[in-house]
This record gives C-alpha cells, sequence and structure tokens, in this order.
C-alpha cells in the first residue's frame, strides 16, 4: 500500500503497485471489495506487456460513491465505487501524476512531473484550465520534482454551483 483516503462514512480507500485499489472496512479488519488495474498481457512477439498500475487515489466526496484514479500511465480513471466501473477517463498529462485535489462542485486538479497543474470538469472530461509551470522545482527523497510556487486565485477557473457530475 503507498496512497489512502477515507470515504465519508469512514471505509478506507488504498492503492498498492501490484495494481489494485481497496476498500477497507476498519471496525471489520477487512477488504470490502478491490478494483484490480494490473495485468499482463502479451505483445505479437510474445513478450510480457505491465499494464498501469495506481499512483495515486482521490476520493471524490460529493456523493461519496466516486474516486479518481491516477496510474503509471499517465491517465485518470473516475471510477463509480457503486458497481467498480470507469465512469470516465482524463488523458492528457506527459509523465507521472504526483497529486490529485477534489475541489468540489465536479472540479478535480492533477498535477503532474510534466510540469503542469490540470483544471478538470468530470462531467464532461473538459479541461478547464491548464498551467504550465516554468516556476522553481526542487528534488524530494524520491528524485521527484515537487511544485515550490504558489498559485494566486487567477491561476483557477472561478467556481460555479453544480451539483453532480
Amino acid at each position: 500500500i503507498h496512497v489512502l483516503d477515507e470515504l465519508k462514512n469512514g471505509t478506507i480507500v488504498s492503492a498498492s503497485y501490484d495494481g489494485t485499489v481497496r476498500l477497507w472496512n476498519l471496525n471489520e479488519n477487512a477488504s470490502i471489495g478491490m478494483i484490480s488495474f494490473y495485468y499482463n498481457s502479451f505483445n505479437n512477439d510474445g513478450k510480457i506487456e505491465y499494464q498501469p498500475y495506481p499512483d495515486f487515489i482521490k476520493v471524490i466526496d460529493d456523493f461519496n460513491y466516486y474516486l479518481a484514479v491516477a496510474l503509471s500511465n499517465f491517465s485518470i480513471q473516475i471510477i463509480d465505487l457503486n458497481n467498480s466501473q470507469i465512469v470516465r477517463e482524463l488523458n492528457k498529462h506527459q509523465s507521472k501524476i504526483n497529486h490529485l485535489e477534489y475541489l468540489g462542485e465536479g472540479i478535480l486538479l492533477s498535477v503532474s512531473n510534466d510540469r503542469s497543474i490540470i483544471c478538470w470538469n468530470l462531467k464532461n472530461g473538459i479541461i478547464l484550465k491548464q498551467i504550465q509551470i516554468d516556476g522553481i522545482f526542487a528534488e524530494n527523497e524520491y528524485d521527484q520534482p515537487y511544485l515550490i510556487r504558489k498559485l494566486s486565485p487567477n491561476d483557477l477557473p472561478k467556481r460555479t454551483k453544480s451539483k453532480r457530475f
């Protein structure tokens, strides 16, 4: 397990390099659900092709049943936890996605090693704003660049009131 988040009802969501996202009931000390992104397949040359694994997860807590999963192939999958189905796939990043932040009202931010911050509209998958950062980056203990520059309120789109995405 390398990343955790929590649903409003206390259920814990974890992601692992084995390609799984699991739901945990801590009262029962048990896994109550699993979504697998990892599987091996063979290409035309008979070589194993490894599939993406989750790098980061974020609960979309407006409704308590959606999960954003940043995968190692630089895509973001929006999962309906009621049925474990992918309801939307977001593609634009060119490198590892280091962080997801849900702002509410169907707005998701993603931050990547490609030095971009993307603001997504989850209702339709459209990019509301993309910011390419040429600011100061530093290296952490994992040799991953992280952003030092603060965003101004003008960097993000204005919030609107909406009920669902």
